[in-house]
């Protein structure tokens, strides 16, 4: 009966890591990443979310923000102010936003991406450091592929 229980536990947390084991990491079984894909998500991975800029960069980082939410995101941008840039989160699997506030000599930022559901959330959060490194570094992702 244990054996049972053990191996019905492992089949649950199979099913649960084959459907959680979302797009980026299907894709990439399917078709391997490049290595320019793996250098590329490596580098995102190393970016945080929350990162100063220096106030000189303003109109750049804002230019680039919307520039990669037009290009990968797939919805329109809902909302553009002086301190935040944010997608509808209902258009697709996915809602971005940066938050600005300045400070003395630079400006804050915060990258968020978030899932419509907890299947995604992990590709929420690889998104949302391409997202940064884009933004900060102003290198795009190579492919449209990385993105979901």
């Amino acid at each position: 009966m244990n054996t049972f229980r053990g191996f019905l536990s492992l089949l649950i947390l199979l099913i649960i890591a084959g459907c959680s084991s979302t797009s980026i990491l299907k894709h990439a079984l399917i078709n391997p990443l490049s290595q320019q894909e793996n250098d590329y998500l490596a580098k995102a991975d190393q970016q945080p979310l929350t990162f100063r800029v220096p106030k000189t960069e303003e109109k750049e980082i804002w230019s680039r923000a919307q520039r990669f939410l037009t290009t990968f995101q797939g919805c329109p941008i809902s909302l553009v102010t002086d301190v935040v840039i944010q997608t509808d989160p209902y258009c697709s699997s996915y809602g971005y936003s940066l938050n600005k506030s300045a400070e003395p000599d630079s400006l804050l930022l915060i990258v968020k991406c978030t899932s419509k559901g907890w299947l995604h959330e992990s590709d929420a959060e690889v998104n949302a450091h391409i997202f940064a490194y884009a933004i900060k570094s102003g290198v795009f992702p190579p492919t449209d592929r990385l993105v979901q």
